[in-house]
């Protein structure tokens, strides 16, 4: 719950504190996703900036990005139920998410891990 922290068992959890984009582990899905979201442009900026993108997705790398083992993630067309915990316990972790409709009816865009990527990865994808 908001304002209670990001916890696993006994530990505290925190986001990475990563701030460049070049260097930091940032995972997103596969290309047919994004081009399904009409982000086909976006992936390629993402691709071409990133030296190590990964393709963990769902709540596996959500749990990853809000105890700082990837940096951020960049995922579109996600439903609400994909990201709705997902956004309180990387705000709690210390964490910055950003989100914004996308093109499938109900669903959204979203980026999130350490602040300072999600505000180069916004730039980068155009949000």
């Amino acid at each position: 719950g908001r304002g209670l922290g990001s916890w696993r068992n006994d530990s505290r959890i925190h986001v990475s504190e990563a701030s460049a984009l070049r260097t930091a582990l940032v995972s997103a899905p596969d290309a047919m996703q994004f081009r399904q979201a009409k982000l086909r442009a976006a992936y390629r900026r993402l691709w071409n900036a990133c030296d190590h993108l990964r393709g963990y997705t769902d709540c596996w790398a959500h749990a990853q990005v809000a105890s700082g083992v990837i940096d951020a993630v960049v995922e579109p067309d996600l439903h609400p139920w994909d990201i709705r915990a997902t956004q309180v316990l990387i705000e709690e972790a210390g964490g910055k998410q950003i989100t914004r409709p996308s093109v499938s009816p109900g669903t959204v865009d979203c980026i999130f891990g350490s602040a300072t990527l999600v505000d180069q990865l916004a730039r980068l994808m155009g949000f």
